[in-house]
């Protein structure tokens, strides 16, 4: 199957590689991150008040979980066909800013293991 990035032409993509300079290689330029708010919504007689796909009853969460269990965007999108990939795009700023402002306990281990 073939695997595709959710950004394909990513600062760290070959394509965009080769078009720039030892200097721009050293200090990569990030773009702003989307605005998940134009795809994302929370409505309380909708899914509970999840946060949804707008116009749809498709949780952000279950996308985070299928990215998270190693489904590709292209798995997504073809189980998904009205979806886009600023769709999924939106879902991961969406679950970046959710981790970003919500602190989620985590136990702390008294031992230092390393799991393989």
């Amino acid at each position: 199957m073939n695997r595709r990035t959710l950004f394909e032409d990513n600062e760290f993509s070959p394509s965009v590689q080769a078009g720039r300079n030892e200097d721009d290689r050293l200090n990569p330029v990030r773009t702003p991150p989307m605005n998940w708010r134009d795809r994302i919504s929370i409505q309380p007689t909708v899914c509970h008040g999840r946060p949804c796909l707008k116009g749809t009853r498709i949780w952000v969460s279950l996308i985070l979980d299928f990215l998270a269990s190693g489904d590709s965007v292209e798995d997504i999108l073809q189980a998904y066909p009205h979806l886009t990939r600023e769709d999924i795009q939106a879902c991961l700023a969406y679950g970046a800013e959710a981790a970003r402002e919500r602190f989620i306990p985590i136990p702390l281990s008294t031992t230092h293991e390393v799991q393989t």
